[in-house]
């Protein structure tokens, strides 16, 4: 076997998780780690439970000759793989430093056909909604999973195995779904119609300071409430400009020059996306900012339900910054898969907020 071939298929099942969870829309998929079968090549196994049916989905590496040689998924009962990388094609097995792990979106036996250009734009679009499309200037979409260093063999960009097996089994979820032929039938769902709050961005205004009192009872002045509110929007405005150029100059200084030019301030036409800033790793995929400004230097901040939920299905390509300081110097904190951070007890949330329900 090709000694970087092997050495990054060890890397891969040393680190690969007992449990996995996968969201695509509103479809989530717990996959659990069950025990390989005697197919050759097997390398690793999950199993889920979905809409009440058995979803099995296995990791296998085929290499016939010194050429050909991939990293599959199956499915039990098809002998044809859902999806796969040639290896050759991503420079790892002839190793190139830097590995971009991607494919061109395609399906087998049917290009060409009307049906299969109908599908690969639903698929370029699903895969685009879940940050794994990258597409340069004249070129063929690609989705992309990863990126990886073949001499320190260590994944780039604060990726991890991880991440690169939840995409790897997201793009196959995918592929499967619009086959049609694998029995997973995945829910999309719409984009939440919640609106933010401006009062998200301001939780360490002082507000105390604008509310006088009367009676030891808080009275608002609807004048004061509404600079309150100004000062709000100003605020939260200013932290997200601050983002965009601060995204704009990373990537410059990388010299993705070609992915500077595209970063788009998402809140400026829709204040319901769950994040306001959509910009990009060095290795192409995106990054969805959503900004947390306040004046002074607080760490607390407000997140909604609708970025929490965002965080949750987005993971390691959901950030939050944190803007200190936003109409001064301002200085960002930036926190990657919050969610994550939620899982492991590093950081908690607290209900602010409920909705009542009349259950008649």
């Amino acid at each position: 076997m090709n000694l970087y071939v092997s050495e990054f298929l060890k890397k891969l099942k040393d680190e690969a998780p007992a449990e996995l969870d996968v969201i695509i829309g509103q479809s989530k998929f717990d996959f659990k780690s069950v025990s390989l079968t005697s197919v050759q090549g097997s390398l690793l196994r999950y199993k889920a439970n979905y809409n009440n049916n058995e979803i099995v989905l296995e990791v296998r590496h085929v290499h016939n000759h010194s050429t050909f040689n991939r990293l599959e998924i199956h499915s039990p009962g098809k002998s044809a793989q859902i999806t796969c990388f040639h290896f050759g094609t991503t420079g790892l097995m002839y190793g190139q430093e830097i590995v971009e792990i991607n494919q061109i979106v395609k399906f087998s036996g049917q290009a060409g056909s009307e049906s299969n250009t109908s599908k690969k734009e639903a698929v370029c679009e699903v895969f685009e909604r879940e940050g794994l499309l990258v597409q340069e200037d004249r070129k063929a979409p690609k989705w992309h999973i990863g990126t990886f260093n073949n001499q320190e063999k260590e994944w780039l960009y604060g990726q991890n195995s991880i991440g690169f097996l939840r995409n790897f089994l997201k793009v196959a979820l995918i592929m499967a779904h619009f086959r049609g032929d694998r029995g997973i039938i995945l829910n999309f769902g719409n984009e939440s119609e919640e609106i933010n709050s401006p009062d998200q961005y301001l939780d360490q205004v002082d507000v105390e300071s604008l509310y006088p009192e009367k009676d030891n009872l808080k009275v608002i002045d609807p004048v004061i409430f509404s600079k309150y509110r100004d000062l709000c929007e100003e605020i939260g405005a200013e932290g997200e400009v601050f983002v965009y150029f601060y995204e704009k100059e990373r990537l410059e200084a990388a010299g993705r020059l070609d992915l500077a030019s595209k970063i788009k301030h998402v809140s400026k036409e829709n204040c319901a996306a769950g994040y306001d800033i959509l910009s990009y790793s060095e290795d192409g995929r995106y990054k969805y900012i959503e900004c947390k400004a306040t004046k002074g230097a607080s760490t607390l901040f407000e997140i909604s339900s609708n970025e929490w939920e965002k965080a949750k299905h987005l993971r390691e390509q959901y950030y939050i910054y944190r803007i200190n300081y936003a109409l001064d110097s301002p200085r960002v904190t930036i926190i990657k898969d919050p969610y994550k951070l939620f899982e492991s007890n590093e950081a908690s949330i607290i209900p602010t907020a409920y909705k009542f329900k009349l259950t008649n």
